[in-house]
């Protein structure tokens, strides 16, 4: 079976950048956002289960827009979504444990791939709860400047809902099952306030980070990642005991941003940026972030 490798951040950090820059490499596959394991967690419990019923779980497991993610992930690869819910219930028990049938439902949409790289990155505030179940799971932990952060949720429908309605980053990956943040209304978030939930969230997967150890969980910069620092791809590649391929570096450098640390600062003053920053400039400063001068 694929071993797995889950991508957690913020929101708004660079988790869907990551992945793709992963899925470059050619012994990982990068999924879309599904949330499965937490979403069964929430309606089923830990444990084994029908398989049936985790089926049916994450078929209705979708985005604040409604967007279902199980049916996302089979028009990406090009597969009827009931024919590869055949094949699931008839090569598999009928009852398994969570990991069991998260294992076999990667191997029917994605094949028999050395790696599979799940981008659920609101997992990073539940660890504990998901490594229960994915015991032999690494971590990769994307973080982003946290006022550049701020902004851009601030702007953003889903996170408008998030941190408008106080939900607590432990509570929003169990959210996605059956469309829960689709039903709640727009609101008009303040960026210092989306900043403290970014704090928030940050302070709490580098705690079950620090528990979880180095081994199994690594931190990266997008900032880093985006300007295609050779020694950030070094470190993915010793993490998940990949070959370090130079044809991988390069088919990552072509879709790198090169000003993407400055790009994020435009229309920022520096009064604006330590404004926002105010409540969390020590975890801003151990994760090396400032306002450019130039």
């Amino acid at each position: 079976m694929s071993k797995i490798v889950i991508i957690v951040g913020s929101g708004r950090c660079g988790s869907h950048f990551l992945r793709d820059i992963l899925s470059l490499h050619k012994d990982i596959k990068g999924t879309f956002e599904n949330y499965f394991v937490s979403s069964i967690l929430y309606k089923l419990g830990a444990g084994v289960h029908s398989t049936n019923e985790m089926l049916d779980v994450i078929k209705n497991n979708c985005d604040g827009n409604g967007l279902k993610h199980f049916t996302s992930i089979c028009m990406s690869m090009g597969k009827e979504i009931e024919m590869v819910s055949e094949q699931l219930l008839s090569n598999s028990p009928k009852y398994m444990s969570i990991l069991s049938f998260y294992e076999n439902l990667n191997y029917h949409l994605f094949g028999n791939v050395k790696i599979i790289a799940d981008k659920s990155h609101a997992y990073g505030a539940i660890l504990p709860e998901i490594l229960a179940e994915l015991k032999e799971a690494k971590i990769i932990n994307i973080v982003r400047d946290g006022v550049a952060t701020a902004r851009s949720m601030a702007i953003h429908s889903g996170y408008r809902k998030v941190v408008g309605h106080e939900i607590l980053p432990e509570e929003l990956p169990y959210m996605f099952c059956e469309g829960s943040l689709e039903n709640l209304s727009d609101k008009n978030p303040t960026e210092e306030e989306c900043f403290i939930w970014w704090k928030n969230y940050v302070e709490t997967c580098f705690h079950y980070g620090n528990e979880i150890g180095p081994k199994k969980f690594l931190t990266i910069r997008y900032e880093d990642l985006a300007m295609g620092s050779a020694d950030t791809f070094f470190k993915i590649a010793q993490f998940l005991d990949l070959e370090y391929e130079l044809q991988w570096l390069d088919n990552a450098n072509s879709i790198t941003l090169p000003n993407a640390f400055y790009r994020q600062y435009q229309n920022f003053t520096k009064k604006r940026y330590n404004q926002i920053q105010s409540s969390g400039l020590e975890i801003q400063k151990m994760l090396g972030y400032y306002f450019p001068e130039n």
